[in-house]
């Protein structure tokens, strides 16, 4: 068209926002909802040098304090927030399907308690464990409830407590060195047990994790489960089994991925 850079822009965002207002429509009417993912931060990637590119990062950095990313004031701009909703809009794909599967469930009535037991049952780390002997498991475990955004646990922290996430989905982070930023490596979802190295050497945990969406689980620690070999020694001893299966799977699946970069 030939118009300014920043001309250019405002026209590309109107489109899309026109775009996206149609769509929010057609899904309403057909009774549905329309849920947006991956709404990323604008980066240059121009950098000439490593000293214009720590110049730029700091700049950046004092911007991002006073300034929101350019693409949420596009949507501001052109009412897609208002329309939508703040709620439905997420930066990545893995907690925008967690929401539809969450929906998906409330309006087949599934019953949300139900399916937490059927999570746990199911679980291979409690295979070969009657619902009975899960039960008395349960008495000596803790529950937690988290809301998007909460830290479960930090990078650097002792820990001497394992997690099982019986709903919702955990960000698995690392701190990026020389910054406050941090890296999802990956994401837990449900029938998930989580920092259980903390049950087995106590040492500090080697990641954050971190709440993606509205979640469940239920925890044990080190004390109590010296408790229970003592009083439940034949359950733990089952526990303790399926434990080590499936550390052995995790680490025969980094193995493989390290073969496989060195090809």
């Amino acid at each position: 068209l030939g118009l300014p850079r920043s001309a250019g822009r405002a026209v590309a965002a109107a489109l899309g926002a026109a775009a996206l207002r149609t769509l929010h429509m057609q899904c309403a009417e057909a009774g549905g909802k329309l849920i947006i993912s991956c709404i990323e931060p604008e980066r240059s990637t121009t950098r000439t040098n490593a000293r214009v590119q720590a110049i730029a990062e700091q700049r950046q950095r004092r911007e991002d304090k006073v300034r929101p990313r350019w693409i949420w004031v596009r949507l501001e701009v052109n009412d897609i927030i208002a329309t939508i909703g703040a709620n439905w809009i997420f930066d990545n794909t893995e907690s925008a399907l967690a929401i539809c599967e969450d929906l998906l469930l409330e309006r087949s009535g599934t019953n949300v308690q139900a399916h937490s037991h059927d999570v746990i049952a199911g679980s291979g780390l409690f295979e070969g464990l009657t619902r009975r002997q899960i039960a008395e498991l349960g008495k000596f475990t803790q529950r937690h409830r988290f809301d998007a955004g909460d830290i479960v646990f930090r990078q650097g922290e002792t820990g001497d407590r394992a997690y099982f996430l019986v709903g919702g989905q955990m960000d698995v982070l690392i701190d990026i060195p020389g910054s406050s930023r941090k890296h999802r490596v990956s994401v837990f979802s449900a029938s998930t047990l989580f920092g259980e190295m903390a049950l087995i050497d106590g040492s500090p945990r080697s990641a954050t994790v971190s709440a993606a969406r509205r979640s469940v689980c239920v925890s044990i620690d080190a004390k109590t489960l010296e408790t229970l070999q003592d009083q439940k020694s034949e359950l733990i001893l089952v526990l303790m089994r399926n434990l080590s299966r499936q550390l052995a799977g995790r680490l025969r699946i980094a193995n493989n991925m390290i073969a496989e970069l060195e090809h």
